[in-house]
């Protein structure tokens, strides 16, 4: 039919108890977990999305320098978070200043 789904969601850090080493934590969607395993197993295409800072520490806290942001998309498996991608996307999709940046970098991503 031509109709693609985009389902976006909140993150939220869950500690991931991995048996085969010490847990950790890892950022979910914040949905239903039985709606994002079914999810995670039917969407061809799951993102990541981050906004990438530098800090600097000054004393003992960091400060975020608001002049590096820089936005990315990640389109594999990490330790840390769930994507995966079944269309060959490269690892990391630059996002780009704008919602219309991002959705373009996004489309000239997919291979030709």
């Amino acid at each position: 039919i031509g109709i693609d789904v985009i389902l976006i969601a909140h993150s939220q850090i869950k500690n991931f108890n991995n048996p085969a080493t010490d847990s950790y934590d890892k950022f979910t969607p914040t949905l239903d977990k039985e709606i994002w395993q079914q999810t995670h197993r039917w969407a061809k295409i799951v993102l990541y999305y981050e906004q990438q800072v530098e800090t600097t520490k000054e004393g003992p806290k960091a400060k975020a320098d608001v002049e590096s942001i820089d936005r990315v998309f990640y389109t594999g498996t990490s330790p840390i978070y769930d994507a995966k991608n079944r269309h060959n996307l490269p690892p990391i999709i630059q996002a780009g200043d704008s919602g219309q940046e991002a959705y373009d970098n996004f489309i000239d991503a997919f291979p030709k």
